[in-house]
């Protein structure tokens, strides 16, 4: 029976005008707000980083936070965070820098980091 095992690294490309090189994959984090098991939920997001995964998306709003502090507990076990290029989006929808600077504090604390890269 043949291997059927892709062991090949996953491609990675120039993030538009960035100049950082990511993973062609990406992991987002709506789903992880999703999942029954915050566990499995934090296994999702570490395996995705130790099989090459190099780029994390979330968002303020995902799951009233849940899936930034889902994403976050799994980065910081393990001391993941430096292998990844992290964004998040504040969703202030027009109501203010106030409001955004509260919710990019609020996405640091969650995500465990104290800087994002996007």
């Amino acid at each position: 029976m043949p291997n059927t095992k892709n062991t090949d690294p996953i491609p990675r490309r120039i993030l538009g005008r960035t100049g950082v090189e990511v993973a062609i994959m990406g992991l987002g984090g709506y789903h992880l707000g999703t999942m029954d098991s915050k566990r499995e939920a934090v296994r999702v997001v570490q395996a995705a980083v130790d099989g090459g995964i190099t780029f994390m998306d979330n968002a303020w709003e995902y799951h009233d936070g849940e899936s930034e502090t889902l994403m976050g507990r799994a980065l910081a076990e393990g001391n993941r965070r430096d292998q990844v290029f992290l964004m998040t989006k504040c969703c202030s929808h027009g109501r203010g820098k106030e409001t955004a600077l509260r919710q990019l504090h609020e996405s640091l604390r969650r995500l465990k980091t104290d800087y994002l890269d996007l």
